[in-house]
């Protein structure tokens, strides 16, 4: 998940140094497995919790 948050981040820093729009919508893609990854971690969490 780090791996995705700093992909994003060059991304954006690289499209905003080489003025390439591309780029930007690597941050808008990337956003998607994280909160999958937020989402299920919740569930489990909830999951072992709740009766």
């Amino acid at each position: 998940m780090t791996v995705t948050v700093i992909a994003g981040l060059i991304g954006v820093w690289q499209g905003n140094f080489w003025n390439l729009g591309i780029f930007h919508w690597l941050d808008v893609i990337l956003v998607f497995p994280v909160g999958l990854l937020v989402f299920r971690s919740a569930w489990e969490v909830l999951k072992e919790n709740l009766p």
